[in-house]
Protein backbone atom coordinates (compact mmCIF):
# COMPACT_ATOMS: atom_id res chain seq x y z
CA UNK A 1 0.00 0.00 0.00
CA UNK A 2 1.32 3.64 -0.58
CA UNK A 3 3.08 5.37 1.64
CA UNK A 4 4.59 8.79 0.05
CA UNK A 5 6.35 10.71 2.58
CA UNK A 6 5.67 14.02 1.31
CA UNK A 7 7.31 16.62 -0.63
CA UNK A 8 10.89 18.05 0.15
CA UNK A 9 12.66 21.11 -1.92
CA UNK A 10 15.40 20.14 -3.91
CA UNK A 11 18.38 22.85 -3.55
CA UNK A 12 17.24 24.10 -6.80
CA UNK A 13 13.51 24.12 -5.77
CA UNK A 14 14.71 26.06 -2.14
CA UNK A 15 17.00 28.97 -4.30
CA UNK A 16 13.78 29.15 -7.21
CA UNK A 17 11.59 29.87 -3.92
CA UNK A 18 13.76 32.52 -2.33
CA UNK A 19 13.59 34.28 -5.97
CA UNK A 20 9.55 34.23 -5.29
CA UNK A 21 9.41 35.26 -1.73
CA UNK A 22 11.35 37.90 -2.85
CA UNK A 23 9.07 38.98 -5.26
CA UNK A 24 11.45 38.31 -8.31
CA UNK A 25 9.88 35.32 -9.72
CA UNK A 26 6.46 33.63 -9.74
CA UNK A 27 5.84 29.72 -9.50
CA UNK A 28 5.59 27.99 -12.65
CA UNK A 29 5.02 24.35 -12.24
CA UNK A 30 5.32 22.73 -15.78
CA UNK A 31 4.61 18.92 -14.96
CA UNK A 32 4.83 15.32 -12.91
CA UNK A 33 7.45 12.98 -13.33
CA UNK A 34 7.20 9.28 -11.55
CA UNK A 35 9.56 7.11 -11.35
CA UNK A 36 11.33 3.57 -9.55
CA UNK A 37 14.76 4.96 -8.22
CA UNK A 38 15.56 6.03 -4.47
CA UNK A 39 17.84 8.77 -3.01
CA UNK A 40 18.90 9.16 0.50
CA UNK A 41 19.97 12.69 -0.43
CA UNK A 42 16.75 14.04 -2.09
CA UNK A 43 17.85 17.79 -1.68
CA UNK A 44 21.09 17.12 -4.28
CA UNK A 45 19.07 15.82 -6.73
CA UNK A 46 18.29 17.83 -10.15
CA UNK A 47 16.46 14.77 -11.38
CA UNK A 48 14.62 11.34 -10.59
CA UNK A 49 17.07 8.58 -9.72
CA UNK A 50 14.87 6.63 -12.72
CA UNK A 51 12.20 8.22 -14.78
CA UNK A 52 9.54 5.80 -15.61
CA UNK A 53 6.85 8.64 -16.77
CA UNK A 54 6.05 12.13 -17.34
CA UNK A 55 2.49 13.07 -15.95
CA UNK A 56 0.98 16.28 -17.40
CA UNK A 57 -1.13 18.62 -14.67
CA UNK A 58 -4.85 18.90 -15.04
CA UNK A 59 -5.26 21.33 -12.68
CA UNK A 60 -3.33 23.95 -10.13
CA UNK A 61 -5.40 26.68 -7.70
CA UNK A 62 -4.50 27.82 -4.93
CA UNK A 63 -6.37 28.20 -1.50
CA UNK A 64 -4.62 30.29 0.59
CA UNK A 65 -0.80 29.41 1.14
CA UNK A 66 -1.69 25.81 -0.07
CA UNK A 67 -1.21 24.67 -3.62
CA UNK A 68 -2.78 22.18 -5.19
CA UNK A 69 -2.40 19.90 -8.60
CA UNK A 70 -4.03 17.09 -9.95
CA UNK A 71 -3.06 14.62 -12.40
CA UNK A 72 -4.25 11.21 -13.41
CA UNK A 73 -1.82 8.22 -13.76
CA UNK A 74 -2.08 5.53 -16.46
CA UNK A 75 -0.21 2.19 -17.42
CA UNK A 76 -0.45 3.71 -21.33
CA UNK A 77 2.80 3.24 -22.76
CA UNK A 78 4.21 1.21 -19.92
CA UNK A 79 6.20 -1.71 -21.73
CA UNK A 80 7.44 -2.92 -18.30
CA UNK A 81 6.33 -2.85 -14.94
CA UNK A 82 7.54 -1.20 -11.92
CA UNK A 83 7.32 -0.08 -8.59
CA UNK A 84 5.74 3.89 -8.47
CA UNK A 85 8.91 5.01 -5.68
CA UNK A 86 9.54 8.64 -6.52
CA UNK A 87 7.51 11.59 -7.87
CA UNK A 88 9.35 14.71 -8.74
CA UNK A 89 7.62 18.05 -9.29
CA UNK A 90 8.98 20.25 -12.06
CA UNK A 91 8.86 24.10 -12.23
CA UNK A 92 10.47 26.66 -14.21
CA UNK A 93 12.90 28.92 -13.09
CA UNK A 94 14.29 32.24 -14.30
CA UNK A 95 17.27 32.20 -14.41
CA UNK A 96 18.15 28.32 -14.96
CA UNK A 97 14.49 26.73 -17.36
CA UNK A 98 13.05 23.62 -16.12
CA UNK A 99 14.09 22.41 -12.64
CA UNK A 100 13.02 19.43 -10.32
CA UNK A 101 11.46 21.88 -7.59
CA UNK A 102 10.31 19.45 -5.43
CA UNK A 103 10.98 15.75 -4.37
CA UNK A 104 8.71 12.77 -2.70
CA UNK A 105 9.58 8.90 -2.05
CA UNK A 106 7.23 5.84 -0.79
CA UNK A 107 8.53 3.22 1.47
CA UNK A 108 5.94 1.02 0.52
CA UNK A 109 5.35 1.48 -3.23
CA UNK A 110 3.02 0.24 -5.45
CA UNK A 111 3.33 -1.63 -8.74
CA UNK A 112 1.93 -0.05 -12.12
CA UNK A 113 2.35 -3.15 -14.36
CA UNK A 114 2.61 -2.85 -18.00
CA UNK A 115 0.14 -1.64 -20.79
CA UNK A 116 -1.51 -4.79 -21.70
CA UNK A 117 -1.58 -6.81 -18.63
CA UNK A 118 -4.85 -7.94 -17.05
CA UNK A 119 -4.70 -4.60 -14.66
CA UNK A 120 -6.01 -1.27 -16.52
CA UNK A 121 -4.88 1.28 -13.98
CA UNK A 122 -5.89 5.09 -13.36
CA UNK A 123 -4.63 7.07 -10.59
CA UNK A 124 -6.77 10.26 -9.89
CA UNK A 125 -3.75 11.77 -8.29
CA UNK A 126 -3.92 15.08 -6.01
CA UNK A 127 -0.88 17.05 -4.73
CA UNK A 128 -1.34 19.66 -1.95
CA UNK A 129 2.24 22.31 -1.11
CA UNK A 130 2.01 24.36 1.40
CA UNK A 131 3.72 27.61 1.18
CA UNK A 132 4.88 30.54 3.32
CA UNK A 133 4.27 32.91 0.22
CA UNK A 134 3.31 31.31 -2.77
CA UNK A 135 3.06 34.45 -4.92
CA UNK A 136 1.58 34.08 -8.43
CA UNK A 137 0.94 30.14 -8.67
CA UNK A 138 0.31 29.33 -12.23
CA UNK A 139 0.81 25.50 -14.27
CA UNK A 140 1.29 24.03 -17.82
CA UNK A 141 -2.42 22.70 -18.09
CA UNK A 142 -3.34 19.55 -20.41
CA UNK A 143 -6.99 19.92 -21.39
CA UNK A 144 -6.86 16.34 -22.55
CA UNK A 145 -6.39 15.20 -19.49
CA UNK A 146 -8.62 12.68 -18.05
CA UNK A 147 -11.77 14.38 -16.65
CA UNK A 148 -14.17 12.81 -14.24
CA UNK A 149 -18.18 12.86 -13.75
CA UNK A 150 -17.69 15.48 -10.68
CA UNK A 151 -15.47 17.74 -13.08
CA UNK A 152 -18.80 17.64 -15.63
CA UNK A 153 -21.02 18.39 -12.69
CA UNK A 154 -19.10 21.18 -11.57
CA UNK A 155 -18.61 22.42 -14.52
CA UNK A 156 -22.69 22.39 -15.72
CA UNK A 157 -23.05 24.54 -12.69
CA UNK A 158 -21.44 27.36 -14.57
CA UNK A 159 -23.55 26.95 -18.25
CA UNK A 160 -26.27 29.03 -18.26
CA UNK A 161 -28.52 26.87 -20.92
CA UNK A 162 -32.22 26.81 -22.02
CA UNK A 163 -32.76 23.18 -20.85
CA UNK A 164 -33.18 23.06 -17.35
CA UNK A 165 -34.45 19.97 -16.72
CA UNK A 166 -33.50 16.97 -14.49
CA UNK A 167 -33.27 14.61 -17.43
CA UNK A 168 -30.57 17.18 -19.03
CA UNK A 169 -27.42 14.86 -19.10
CA UNK A 170 -29.72 13.23 -22.08
CA UNK A 171 -30.58 16.08 -23.76
CA UNK A 172 -29.05 17.54 -26.89
CA UNK A 173 -28.87 20.84 -25.95
CA UNK A 174 -27.68 19.93 -22.68
CA UNK A 175 -24.54 17.75 -24.82
CA UNK A 176 -24.04 20.56 -27.10
CA UNK A 177 -23.43 23.25 -24.14
CA UNK A 178 -21.02 21.36 -22.49
CA UNK A 179 -18.89 20.31 -26.09
CA UNK A 180 -18.77 24.01 -26.13
CA UNK A 181 -17.59 24.25 -23.01
CA UNK A 182 -15.02 21.43 -23.20
CA UNK A 183 -13.51 22.19 -26.69
CA UNK A 184 -11.56 18.84 -26.20
CA UNK A 185 -13.99 16.83 -24.22
CA UNK A 186 -14.03 13.15 -25.22
CA UNK A 187 -16.70 10.45 -23.58
CA UNK A 188 -13.29 8.22 -24.01
CA UNK A 189 -11.21 10.23 -21.88
CA UNK A 190 -13.93 9.84 -18.63
CA UNK A 191 -11.97 8.23 -15.75
CA UNK A 192 -15.16 7.50 -13.41
CA UNK A 193 -18.36 7.77 -15.82
CA UNK A 194 -19.70 4.78 -13.99
CA UNK A 195 -21.43 6.67 -11.38
CA UNK A 196 -23.20 9.05 -13.80
CA UNK A 197 -24.23 6.27 -15.92
CA UNK A 198 -25.77 4.57 -12.97
CA UNK A 199 -27.03 7.27 -11.76
CA UNK A 200 -28.71 8.44 -14.97
CA UNK A 201 -29.82 4.84 -16.10
CA UNK A 202 -31.78 4.57 -12.21
CA UNK A 203 -34.16 7.99 -13.27
CA UNK A 204 -34.85 6.62 -16.70
CA UNK A 205 -37.74 4.96 -17.54
CA UNK A 206 -37.77 1.77 -19.65
CA UNK A 207 -39.74 3.94 -22.45
CA UNK A 208 -37.32 6.91 -22.46
CA UNK A 209 -34.22 4.15 -22.81
CA UNK A 210 -36.19 2.72 -25.40
CA UNK A 211 -36.68 5.96 -27.09
CA UNK A 212 -32.90 7.05 -26.59
CA UNK A 213 -32.09 3.60 -28.25
CA UNK A 214 -34.28 4.85 -31.62
CA UNK A 215 -32.31 7.81 -31.92
CA UNK A 216 -28.42 8.77 -32.12
CA UNK A 217 -28.40 10.85 -28.85
CA UNK A 218 -25.64 10.92 -26.58
CA UNK A 219 -27.07 8.55 -24.16
CA UNK A 220 -28.45 5.99 -26.76
CA UNK A 221 -24.75 5.53 -28.31
CA UNK A 222 -23.74 4.71 -24.51
CA UNK A 223 -26.59 2.24 -24.22
CA UNK A 224 -25.67 0.69 -27.10
CA UNK A 225 -22.23 0.57 -26.12
CA UNK A 226 -23.31 -1.22 -23.00
CA UNK A 227 -25.79 -3.31 -24.75
CA UNK A 228 -22.66 -4.43 -27.10
CA UNK A 229 -20.50 -5.12 -24.66
CA UNK A 230 -22.99 -7.41 -22.54
CA UNK A 231 -22.76 -9.62 -26.47
CA UNK A 232 -25.77 -8.30 -27.85
CA UNK A 233 -26.15 -8.59 -31.66
CA UNK A 234 -28.21 -10.45 -34.44
CA UNK A 235 -28.92 -10.78 -38.29
CA UNK A 236 -31.89 -10.26 -39.14
CA UNK A 237 -31.98 -12.89 -42.43
CA UNK A 238 -33.11 -15.94 -43.61
CA UNK A 239 -31.25 -17.49 -41.76
CA UNK A 240 -30.30 -15.67 -38.92
CA UNK A 241 -30.21 -15.20 -34.96
CA UNK A 242 -30.52 -12.87 -32.16
CA UNK A 243 -28.29 -13.37 -29.28
CA UNK A 244 -29.37 -11.78 -26.28
CA UNK A 245 -26.23 -11.51 -23.97
CA UNK A 246 -25.20 -11.79 -20.46
CA UNK A 247 -28.02 -10.20 -19.14
CA UNK A 248 -29.79 -12.70 -20.57
CA UNK A 249 -28.59 -15.70 -19.68
CA UNK A 250 -26.46 -15.50 -23.08
CA UNK A 251 -29.63 -17.02 -24.96
CA UNK A 252 -29.45 -17.53 -28.42
CA UNK A 253 -32.03 -17.62 -30.83
CA UNK A 254 -31.66 -18.99 -34.48
CA UNK A 255 -33.81 -19.86 -37.66
CA UNK A 256 -33.48 -21.33 -40.43
CA UNK A 257 -35.20 -22.42 -44.02
CA UNK A 258 -33.96 -25.66 -45.16
CA UNK A 259 -35.20 -26.78 -49.27
CA UNK A 260 -34.86 -29.97 -49.88
CA UNK A 261 -35.65 -32.42 -53.09
CA UNK A 262 -37.26 -36.11 -52.02
CA UNK A 263 -38.83 -39.26 -53.91
CA UNK A 264 -40.75 -40.63 -51.41
CA UNK A 265 -38.30 -41.46 -49.22
CA UNK A 266 -36.50 -40.43 -45.17
CA UNK A 267 -33.97 -38.08 -45.96
CA UNK A 268 -31.06 -37.21 -42.60
CA UNK A 269 -28.79 -33.78 -43.34
CA UNK A 270 -27.06 -32.13 -41.06
CA UNK A 271 -27.76 -28.30 -41.11
CA UNK A 272 -25.19 -26.49 -40.16
CA UNK A 273 -26.34 -23.10 -37.78
CA UNK A 274 -25.69 -19.20 -38.42
CA UNK A 275 -23.23 -18.72 -35.58
CA UNK A 276 -21.74 -21.57 -33.40
CA UNK A 277 -23.24 -21.98 -29.64
CA UNK A 278 -21.68 -23.77 -26.91
CA UNK A 279 -24.87 -25.68 -26.29
CA UNK A 280 -27.92 -26.70 -27.69
CA UNK A 281 -31.38 -26.77 -25.80
CA UNK A 282 -34.13 -27.24 -28.41
CA UNK A 283 -34.90 -26.79 -31.66
CA UNK A 284 -38.34 -27.12 -33.62
CA UNK A 285 -39.10 -27.62 -37.23
CA UNK A 286 -42.57 -27.41 -39.79
CA UNK A 287 -42.96 -28.42 -43.22
CA UNK A 288 -44.61 -26.25 -45.39
CA UNK A 289 -46.47 -29.24 -47.25
CA UNK A 290 -48.72 -31.81 -46.28
CA UNK A 291 -47.50 -34.33 -48.02
CA UNK A 292 -44.17 -34.82 -45.62
CA UNK A 293 -43.18 -35.24 -42.35
CA UNK A 294 -40.23 -33.18 -40.51
CA UNK A 295 -38.27 -33.54 -37.29
CA UNK A 296 -35.04 -32.26 -35.66
CA UNK A 297 -33.36 -35.37 -34.48
CA UNK A 298 -31.46 -35.45 -31.24
CA UNK A 299 -29.47 -32.16 -30.65
CA UNK A 300 -25.90 -32.15 -30.37
CA UNK A 301 -25.00 -30.63 -26.85
CA UNK A 302 -22.07 -28.56 -28.39
CA UNK A 303 -21.44 -27.41 -31.81
CA UNK A 304 -22.67 -25.39 -34.91
CA UNK A 305 -25.42 -28.43 -36.48
CA UNK A 306 -27.55 -31.00 -35.41
CA UNK A 307 -29.79 -33.54 -37.43
CA UNK A 308 -32.12 -32.76 -39.73
CA UNK A 309 -34.96 -35.68 -40.88
CA UNK A 310 -37.60 -35.58 -43.41
CA UNK A 311 -40.04 -38.08 -44.93
CA UNK A 312 -41.71 -37.60 -47.90
CA UNK A 313 -44.83 -38.98 -49.13
CA UNK A 314 -44.92 -37.63 -52.85
CA UNK A 315 -41.63 -36.34 -55.14
CA UNK A 316 -40.90 -33.00 -55.57
CA UNK A 317 -39.31 -29.91 -53.57
CA UNK A 318 -40.24 -29.33 -49.83
CA UNK A 319 -39.06 -26.09 -47.82
CA UNK A 320 -39.04 -26.86 -43.92
CA UNK A 321 -38.86 -23.89 -41.47
CA UNK A 322 -36.75 -24.31 -38.34
CA UNK A 323 -35.88 -22.66 -34.90
CA UNK A 324 -33.36 -23.78 -32.17
CA UNK A 325 -32.87 -22.00 -28.79
CA UNK A 326 -29.19 -22.37 -27.63
CA UNK A 327 -26.42 -21.02 -25.57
Amino acid sequence: MANWQGFTLTEKGLQLQAKINAGLATLHFTKISIGSGSSSSSSSLTDLVKREKDLTIASCTVDGSIVKLVSTLTNAGITKSFKEREIGLFATDPDDGEIMFAYMTDTDPDTMPAEGSATVVSKRMTLNLAFSNTGNVSAVLDSGQLVTFADIKTATNDLKLKDNSDSKIASTSWVRGLLNHWKSFKVSQVSDFAEGIIQKLALTSAITAISSLQTNSWFGQLLKMVLTASGVKYNIAQNGYVCLGSFFGGLIIQWGIIYQDTTNADVSKKIIMPLSADMLIMGACSCETYACNTAIGPLNRTGSSFMYRQQAWSSGSVITDWIVLCR
